[in-house]
């Protein structure tokens, strides 16, 4: 999507031609550009991390969100030698089409990168884990985005509960995850009694106890003040964080 809308950027007919449907085919192509970027990136990110080390996980996630200043890079690059041996008016006339053809070379290197790339170590490993579960239990995983949207979801919590268990989990990510090595992480939440409980665990148990420091003291005072409690500590190989939200906190 990304490469064929900024390729058919380069064939738009002019003002001249075809009057205001020019600016308006020009709106389009750059909002398919836009759900592009939105669709891939994520999952660039995604298969990259889960690709590398648990230890440089972090080092390989950084190199998709390069890729937008080095595509800035390139373009300049491009433009610049255009402008050195065009002069201004065939620039105005065909030679700004150029950068946005040649970016049907971009569109082959990602479509073999597409078809060449295989399933991360990690998704093959979880997928393995469901399977083996699935043949134990006699019942297959549901995708979670079914679960959470599906007609089994019949919590809907206020937006101050969702705010605060927001922290939690942000916590978790940014304190846990980044610094701990962790392998795996789970997220669950439940609401009964009046109450939303949200469990995280992880399994980089040392890690963990290590990265939380103050932020884990902050957290529960946060947590505190909407009348929650925070539980965090090691539970065999694992380190769980424990949090509880009055379903009726106030805003």
């Amino acid at each position: 999507m990304m490469g064929g809308a900024t390729f058919l950027i380069g064939l738009l007919p002019t003002y001249g031609t075809v009057g205001v449907l020019a600016p308006v085919l020009l709106i389009v192509l750059r909002l398919v550009q836009g759900f592009a970027l939105g669709g891939e990136w994520g999952g660039a990110v995604l298969i990259v991390s889960e690709h590398g080390k648990p230890e440089h996980r972090g080092f390989w996630a950084s190199w998709p969100q390069a890729g937008a200043p080095a595509g800035n890079l390139l373009a300049t690059g491009v433009l610049a030698l255009l402008a050195t041996f065009r002069t201004d008016e065939a620039f105005e006339a065909w030679g700004w089409r150029i950068p946005f053809l040649l970016s049907a070379v971009l569109i082959l290197v990602g479509l073999w990168v597409r078809l060449t790339v295989s399933e991360s170590p990690v998704f093959l490993e979880a997928q393995r884990a469901a399977e083996a579960r699935a043949a134990e239990t006699g019942q297959a995983e549901k995708a979670p985005i079914v679960t959470v949207t599906g007609e089994e979801a019949a919590v809907a919590l206020p937006e101050p509960v969702q705010t605060a268990l927001g922290w939690v989990v942000r916590e978790a990510v940014t304190n846990v995850l980044r610094h701990s090595r962790a392998r795996w992480c789970t997220v669950e939440l439940s609401a009964a009694g009046g109450e939303a409980e949200l469990q995280v665990a992880n399994d980089g148990v040392r890690g963990t106890a290590d990265s939380w420091g103050n932020g884990l003291t902050g957290l529960a005072e946060r947590l505190a003040a909407t009348g929650g409690r925070l539980v965090a500590g090691p539970d065999g190989d694992r380190f769980v964080l424990a949090a509880s939200v009055p379903v009726g906190v106030p805003a």
